[in-house]
């Protein structure tokens, strides 16, 4: 099997409650096999700096219910070293959601490549905000 790229998004709050509504927001790109979620996790760090780490298992069980859906196959490839240096850096009373994911679009694509005698040299991601900062300089200019 081919593999397909993979992505840790960290999604920062300062008072994260997970919502179902961001669980079906992802089932949908799971739904269209955009992506596959690999492994997902909760940490928050109190006022005080205490830091709780939420496996999928510990949160509401409502929320679960969601994320469960679509998360069938957590594999707890998140690593230790990634969580530290996360809660690490929140500021007290935040919290965050860690989600990886496997670009599962990218699997055909990077197939027919490689069968072609090709290989992917180099790929990276620009972050939406520099995208928009793009976006409204151009529209600025015009």
């Amino acid at each position: 099997m081919v593999a397909a790229p993979m992505e840790l998004v960290v999604l920062a709050f300062d008072d994260f409650k997970p919502t179902g509504e961001i669980a079906r927001g992802i089932a949908d790109l799971v739904d269209k096999g955009i992506i596959r979620i690999v492994d997902l996790l909760f940490v928050s760090k109190s006022a005080d700096g205490d830091i709780a780490i939420l496996e999928l298992d510990a949160i509401d069980p409502d929320v679960r219910a969601a994320f469960q859906e679509i998360a069938e196959e957590v594999d707890g490839l998140i690593g230790e070293e990634d969580v530290d240096d996360l809660a690490d850096s929140l500021p007290a009373g935040s919290a965050a959601g860690l989600i990886l994911f496997e670009h599962t679009w990218v699997r055909g694509l990077r197939e027919k490549v490689l069968e072609a005698g090709g290989q992917v040299v180099f790929a990276d991601r620009i972050p939406a905000e520099a995208v928009e900062a793009v976006m409204t300089a151009m529209e600025g200019s015009e």
